[in-house]
């Protein structure tokens, strides 16, 4: 993986992410706080979902373990994003790509993985895709249960002692499906569990309409190409998208090794 973007100082990376520590238990909120669009879950997961750390490495998704020599690229995104993160507020981050099968899921399970390993505040992830999830297939969880009222499942997952909290849409739903919606569910997720940090798992710009949508929510963008496999058209298309102020970090996945 290649950061296209000028490497900067840490700094101090815990400092800015300071606020309440994960924990098992998280505040609640009531879905009736929130308008109607919003992607009501249980809002108090109780139980931890261990994963298997062979299973995660296999498939790439190795930053919950520091000493990977992977690791180093995206804990430098990671601190590259924080140190521009302007305001006390959850810093809102989505993570796509221009077209499938560039790595994106990957590129957003490992950044937050990343984030949660500093241990300095709350990280949460949110599948906004359909029930074909990668990202559920990626961390090898069963599919959510069917039934009940509620859109969406929220739950905790641990690789190696390293946690953050993965919202994930329900068998048969189509992931969160617009701009109203996905608002209200981070406001929900918010109220819940205060979280620091916010990853949205976006499906790829130029296959979805939700995504170019979707897009606009975030305060910084993590747009994955793959080599060889992106074209430059592609690439063009997609800077359109973007808000003129959103920060935007681009990642080039499938790169060779360049003997650094």
């Amino acid at each position: 993986m290649k950061l296209h973007n000028s490497i900067r100082p840490r700094g101090r990376i815990a400092d800015r992410l300071g606020g309440p520590q994960l924990t098992d238990a998280t505040q609640s909120a009531s879905c009736a706080d929130v308008s109607e669009h919003a992607l009501c879950f249980p809002l108090s997961p109780t139980h931890v979902h261990p994963l298997s750390a062979t299973y995660l490495q296999q498939r790439r998704v190795i930053a919950f373990c520091p000493d990977h020599r992977v690791t180093r690229a995206y804990d430098v995104l990671r601190n590259q994003i924080v140190n521009h993160q302007l305001g006390p507020a959850a810093h809102v981050l989505a993570v796509t790509a221009p077209t499938p099968k560039t790595g994106s899921s990957v590129t957003a399970l490992n950044l937050a993985f990343s984030f949660a390993r500093l241990a300095a505040g709350v990280i949460a992830l949110i599948d906004t895709g359909d029930k074909t999830s990668s990202t559920t297939n990626l961390l090898n969880l069963s599919p959510p249960a069917k039934g009940g009222s509620d859109r969406g499942e929220h739950l905790i997952v641990d690789a190696a002692g390293v946690r953050f909290n993965l919202v994930r849409p329900r068998p048969g739903e189509i992931g969160i499906t617009g701009h109203a919606e996905l608002a209200d569910s981070i406001e929900l997720l918010k109220q819940a569990i205060s979280p620091n940090i916010i990853i949205l798992d976006l499906p790829p710009l130029l296959r979805s309409d939700k995504a170019v949508q979707l897009v606009s929510r975030a305060d910084s963008t993590v747009l994955v190409l793959a080599s060889n496999f992106t074209t430059r058209s592609d690439f063009d298309i997609c800077r359109t998208f973007f808000p003129s102020d959103q920060r935007l970090q681009v990642v080039l996945n499938r790169a060779r090794r360049h003997g650094l």
